[in-house]
């Protein structure tokens, strides 16, 4: 649970980083501390990785993808992105759930890698940033694959509650202005 906890923090640290106006470096550093801060042996960063589970591949590419945008003063996250990745979340969470007819999550290897490279070729046609970190993360499983350390579910890498929580906050943002 370290290393989850650690990317939690660093994940919401550069979120922090991405949303602040002034004295952001600080204030993401004081976040990341203020998660890693130890009381009784449990930090918060270990109690919300623990709630809510880790941060996904794609979380922190986004993250990543999304300081980059703010240094070269580009849209952090465009809104046909954000509603890619809102359907996205949702169609894994309710087929999580068990409430579709037919899984792609538990479905045999070969169909899941199929129905990740058509998502990602969708986040392409979309958003082409989001297509390629789509790809990087479908990469890197596949590397994974190869050196048979492999995920149970390809699907953990490509979704977690923070991002999806995210999406809605943007296009819950457009909505409002």
């Amino acid at each position: 649970m370290g290393d989850a906890a650690y990317l939690f923090a660093c994940a919401l640290a550069i979120c922090v980083w991405v949303c602040s106006k002034r004295y952001a470096l600080i204030k993401a550093s004081l976040v990341f501390l203020g998660l890693q801060i130890p009381l009784k042996g449990l930090t918060l960063s270990m109690l919300c990785v623990g709630l809510f589970g880790p941060v996904s591949l794609l979380s922190l590419g986004l993250c990543t993808h999304a300081l980059l945008n703010y240094y070269t003063h580009q849209e952090i996250l465009p809104l046909k992105a954000a509603w890619f990745l809102t359907l996205f979340e949702g169609f894994i969470f309710i087929d999580t759930l068990g409430f579709l007819p037919f899984s792609l999550i538990y479905a045999p290897y070969k169909i899941t890698l199929i129905s990740l490279c058509l998502f990602s070729l969708c986040a392409f046609i979309l958003y082409k940033p989001l297509g390629m970190l789509f790809l990087g993360v479908l990469a890197l499983l596949l590397l994974d694959r190869l050196c048979s350390l492999h995920f149970p579910v390809l699907y953990v890498a490509f979704m977690d509650i923070y991002l999806w929580i995210v999406a809605l906050v943007r296009i819950l943002v457009a909505f409002i202005k």
